[in-house]
């Protein structure tokens, strides 16, 4: 992925992350992330991020959150970490990873229509 003409940021998978990894339940990836270290991990389920294109569930099967749309997009920036938040919230309220999804679309569409942090 090109930044800018000065500087290149490279994604590669390495021999350490399954070390890393060793007693995580959840791990969060953007669709980019997934293309390189993939989404076989040893946890309880892997959240895959797709902006516009919605998120996916691997948790035994696959459950689909579709994008909740939004026509007036102001900032996107800290959308996946507002989702991530909103999840996790959700997953600690016993929600199934179907609700937590759904409701974390919906905390990012609100997020990306104000500029800075998601306000409540």
């Amino acid at each position: 992925m090109q930044v800018n003409e000065n500087y290149t940021i490279k994604l590669e998978d390495f021999d350490e992350l399954s070390n890393i990894l060793s007693g995580v339940d959840v791990i969060f990836l953007d669709v980019g992330e997934e293309n390189i270290v993939g989404n076989d991990f040893d946890v309880d389920e892997v959240v895959i991020t797709n902006g516009s294109h919605g998120s996916r569930i691997i948790s035994g099967g696959e459950i689909k959150i579709d994008a909740v749309k939004c026509d007036n997009v102001v900032d996107t920036t800290g959308c996946g970490d507002t989702f991530m938040a909103a999840y996790i919230t959700q997953k600690l309220l016993n929600k199934s990873s179907a609700e937590a999804g759904n409701f974390a679309s919906k905390i990012a569409s609100d997020k990306i229509k104000n500029n800075g942090p998601y306000k409540i």
